[in-house]
């Protein structure tokens, strides 16, 4: 709903990168230093409006400040989305790593365990599997 809201409406987010869709959102880095970023196109929506709002919980929002509250969700909501897919992300190479280093303790044990074989037990095992 949200999106289609932003979509219905036309808005366009103002970045250092120029005017944005909220499509183009996806494409922004969750932060940066030298370019335009989700984290502070957030920060400069959630500044713009409070300038344009106010702090008040009795005065009711204008047009202008619920087209900007509006913004201001997609642009969170794409960073809450990107945040946990990053997560995901670090989460499952953290899994792949484990996985690695346990396949790599499990063949030095199989080795080991293989290695403290007589040479009569190793023979027979090496005279069954040409066997077959």
């Amino acid at each position: 709903m949200l999106f289609a809201d932003s979509t219905r409406n036309k808005d366009r987010f103002s970045t250092p990168k120029g005017l944005l869709t909220s499509e183009d959102l996806w494409d922004l880095p969750l932060e940066s230093d030298t370019k335009a970023s989700l984290d502070k196109l957030a920060v400069s929506l959630d500044e713009e409006l409070i300038k344009t709002t106010g702090k008040s919980f009795v005065k009711k929002a204008t047009k202008s400040s619920a087209d900007l509250q509006r913004k201001f969700d997609v642009v969170k909501y794409v960073i809450e989305v990107k945040m946990a897919e990053a997560k995901a992300k670090a989460d499952g190479e953290a899994i792949a790593d484990r996985k690695k280093l346990l396949v790599k303790a499990l063949a030095t044990k199989q080795a080991e365990e293989l290695a403290g074989k007589s040479a009569e037990a190793l023979l027979k095992e090496i005279k069954e599997l040409e066997a077959k």
